[in-house]
C-alpha cells in the first residue's frame, strides 16, 4: 500500500519503545479508554522520494525528511496512522515555517500531567512560545484554515468555539486523532 500524501496531512506515531511512550498510552487509556497516538506531525510539502513532516520534539519544532517508503511500511505496520482534514488547508508550509525553532514546551507537558492527575485546569503556561507536537499541529490547522479548524483554542473568546474547551497548550495527539475535524485514512 502506497499513500498518496499531500501538505496538511497530519501524521499520527504510534511508539511504545520508550518510557515516555508508555506513560502517554497511559494516559490516553485513562482519558480516552483507548491507546492512541503519542507522536503527531503535520506534511508540509512532498517531493519525490521523501516527506517533509514538522514535528516538536526534545530539539523543539523542527522539520525532519521521512522516505516514503519507511512511511510506507510503519502505516502497514501499525506504528503510523495518518489524518486528513474536512476543511480546506492553505500556505501549510509557510504556517510551518512561522513556528520553527520554537523551543520544545516542556512546561506544558507538565501542565498536562498536573491537570490529570489533580484536576487542575492549565491556564496556558507557555502560548506559542514553547511547543509540543500537538499544540504545534492545531495552531498551523487553525492558522492554515483560516481559523475555521478550532480543536482548542487561544483566546478565551474563542473557547466556545473550540471543539475541545481547553488551551492550545493542552491538546494531546489523542485530542487530534479523535477531532471531528480530521478523518484517519
Amino acid at each position: 500500500m502506497v499513500t498518496k500524501y499531500k501538505p496538511g496531512m497530519i501524521v499520527f506515531f504510534f511508539w511504545n519503545d520508550r518510557f515516555y511512550h508508555k506513560v502517554i498510552q497511559y494516559y490516553n487509556k485513562k482519558k480516552f479508554g483507548e491507546i492512541g497516538p503519542v507522536h503527531v506531525g503535520i506534511i508540509s510539502k512532498v517531493k519525490q522520494n521523501e516527506v517533509e513532516i514538522y514535528e516538536a520534539v526534545d530539539k523543539g519544532f523542527i522539520k525532519s525528511d521521512y522516505e516514503k517508503w519507511w512511511l510506507d511500511e510503519r502505516i502497514k505496520d501499525g506504528k503510523v496512522k495518518i489524518g486528513e482534514c474536512h476543511t480546506l488547508l492553505t500556505n501549510v508550509e509557510d504556517n510551518c515555517k512561522k513556528y520553527e525553532g520554537i523551543r520544545y514546551g516542556w512546561t506544558d507537558i507538565l501542565g498536562i500531567v498536573l491537570g490529570y492527575l489533580i484536576n487542575w485546569r492549565i491556564i496556558g503556561i507557555t502560548g506559542h512560545n514553547a511547543l509540543i507536537c500537538s499544540e504545534a499541529v492545531v495552531r498551523i490547522l487553525y492558522d492554515s484554515s483560516n481559523k475555521k479548524i478550532q480543536i482548542g483554542y487561544s483566546k478565551k473568546e474563542d473557547k466556545k468555539k473550540s471543539e475541545y474547551p481547553i488551551k492550545f497548550d493542552a491538546i494531546t495527539p489523542m485530542h487530534l486523532f479523535k477531532s471531528k475535524y480530521i478523518k484517519i485514512i
